[in-house]
């Protein structure tokens, strides 16, 4: 066994490394009654708090950030005349999307079916939204809610538990 030189041995104590902040930053949302986002508030409107103190805000930014959705098409005959309303919904997904959004979509009657994997493509998720629902006239059969659920959940999570 050859010996180490001592000038490349590791030292017996790693060095300390001390970092002090004075800036956090706070993510935060807000949103109206109807669950849109409020946009364009000042640091004024906002209050925070540690350990009861008032702390003061010295700016705040507004950013967006990346959403994941889950995009369920229920193809069972419950659809009825609902179809019309759905397709002009699916109409709305990239309009307020971002490059960065993912979506994915999962189509459930009798059986639930992982149509699209997670994708940024959001064009394409609503090609196959409105293609899905075009066809839904000769679709029928019951809805497997629980099902569906528990897919989607899987697929996000990628929990396996029963």
């Amino acid at each position: 066994m050859r010996s180490v030189s001592r000038r490349f041995r590791r030292p017996a104590k790693p060095p300390n490394l001390s970092v002090s902040s004075n800036l956090v930053l706070i993510d935060v949302s807000v949103l109206d009654q109807n669950g849109r986002p409020v946009r364009g508030l000042p640091a004024v409107a906002f209050h925070l708090f540690e350990r009861g103190a008032k702390q003061r805000i010295l700016s705040i930014c507004e950013t967006e950030v990346p959403v994941s959705v889950i995009i369920l098409l229920d193809e069972s005959g419950s659809m009825g005349r609902r179809v019309t309303q759905s397709v002009q919904a699916v109409k709305q997904v990239p309009k307020g999307s971002t490059k960065s959004d993912e979506f994915a979509l999962i189509s459930f009657s009798d059986r639930v079916v992982l149509e699209s994997d997670l994708t940024t493509d959001a064009g394409a998720i609503q090609a196959r939204l409105l293609a899905g629902f075009a066809g839904l006239a000769g679709i029928g059969g019951r809805t497997s809610s629980c099902s569906e659920i528990g897919f989607s959940s899987r697929q996000r999570t990628g929990w396996s538990g029963s």
